[in-house]
């Protein structure tokens, strides 16, 4: 990162000439910054800092809350610590997330993992394919866009109606968040490298917490969360992983159409009770984000020269798009056609 640093100090009421006064410097980031200020200070008893920073100064976030079930993994013989060599999460155990014996001591909760994974390794091709057998359950998939050491969050879910007392024997009623959030705060580091504060927080709504207040029953909240952070290159990925929890599932088998008989149905069906062990995983991809130039700019998109089709277009020739001009932009086919 190149910075223009113009490092001013007082000393007796006088101004005197500082370090780098009037001349630029090459820094890496803010942990140079901070020396060349310690520097400063050794020799000056007041030092101003007027550090103007260019360069990327925005940094886009890419994240993913899923829930995974262990309990069906282990059924199929799939473990999390299946890849070790070049192309698996750097972790401080040998093995992938929840290897044995891997924790890190955080804020929430005293037993989760954390690794650090490339793109395109066996971890992302495993997770596309759990999600493609309904292994895995997306909680929330979004892409932020923050400034330098600014905090960013995101919040899925909604709003419950709690009710409280007022006095005078009056009730009141307060709302309290439930869903899935991530905070985050992002600052950039010299060489490419950022580092990475995180805070997921998911929460549900769980009926066997509910207690009754002047013969109301308010539901509770069953929460997960934890705090960390990480530095680690652009275009890597964080994961987090090893936050539990158990929930009961009840499976219903029987003979089709016996099964749905009055009466007689029961003897023919079977309800029994699963524990299905239920784990937190939250991977978060820093990147360098920038606006675009005038150039940079796409000729367009879905939509934006296209009408819908009618329906003899849609069923009988496959079109989804037709352009609305004959003037299409590049990039739409040779017929101006989308299909």
């Amino acid at each position: 990162m190149r910075q223009h640093q113009k490092v001013y100090a007082v000393r007796r009421q006088r101004q005197v000439r500082g370090v780098g006064q009037q001349r630029r410097a090459h820094v890496h980031g803010d942990d140079d910054v901070e020396h060349v200020m310690h520097i400063a200070e050794q020799y000056f008893t007041t030092v101003i800092n007027k550090v103007t920073v260019t360069g990327v100064h925005t940094i886009q976030l890419e994240t993913q809350v899923m829930e995974v079930s262990r309990t069906k993994l282990k059924e199929l013989g799939i473990d999390w610590a299946f890849a070790n060599g070049d192309d698996a999460i750097a972790n401080t155990a040998s093995g992938l997330l929840t290897a044995a014996g891997t924790t890190f001591v955080g804020t929430g909760n005293q037993n989760f993992t954390i690794g650090v994974a490339e793109n395109g390794t066996k971890f992302f091709s495993s997770i596309k394919a759990l999600r493609q057998n309904n292994l895995v359950k997306v909680l929330a998939n979004p892409t932020l866009t923050a400034v330098d050491g600014r905090p960013a969050s995101f919040n899925v879910g909604g709003e419950i109606p709690i009710v409280v007392p007022s006095g005078l024997g009056q009730v009141g009623i307060q709302y309290r968040e439930y869903g899935t959030r991530v905070d985050y705060v992002a600052k950039i580091r010299g060489e490419g490298r950022v580092y990475l504060e995180v805070r997921p927080y998911v929460s549900e709504i769980d009926p066997t917490r509910s207690v009754t207040i002047q013969g109301t029953s308010v539901p509770g909240l069953r929460s997960r969360f934890l705090e960390t952070g990480v530095e680690l290159q652009a275009g890597q990925t964080l994961a987090l992983g090893g936050l539990l929890q158990m929930r009961t599932e009840s499976l219903n088998s029987g003979l089709p159409f016996l099964s749905d008989l009055p009466y007689l149905g029961a003897l023919f069906r079977t309800t029994r009770e699963l524990q299905n062990e239920i784990e937190l995983l939250i991977t978060v991809t820093p990147n360098f984000a920038g606006p675009m130039d005038a150039h940079e700019v796409p000729m367009g998109g879905p939509g934006t020269n296209t009408t819908s089709p009618t329906e003899r277009e849609l069923y009988l020739k496959g079109y989804i798009e037709v352009p609305v001009t004959d003037n299409c932009p590049t990039g739409f086919g040779q017929s101006g056609i989308i299909t």
